[in-house]
């Protein structure tokens, strides 16, 4: 579930996305998908590792390659 918008039109929106390994084994290839709510616009985003896509059709795609287990 989404909490409703807390800022305003024409004002900046950020969130922060966490992707861990869970599991014993090395995570291989990893890609993160985020759909945006429509109401939203891509301006930009960070990765801590891996390369980002820009968004396409309200999608921001990340390729963070292998993740170890932890």
């Amino acid at each position: 579930s989404q909490d409703p918008m807390p800022t305003g039109v024409g004002q900046r929106f950020t969130y922060e996305l966490t992707v861990r390994n869970l599991g014993g084994t090395l995570a291989a290839n990893v890609v993160l998908r985020e759909i945006l709510a429509n109401e939203l616009t891509f301006v930009e985003a960070v990765v801590s590792q891996g390369t980002r896509e820009l968004a396409f059709d309200q999608i921001v795609t990340a390729t963070l390659g292998d993740l170890a287990p932890g």
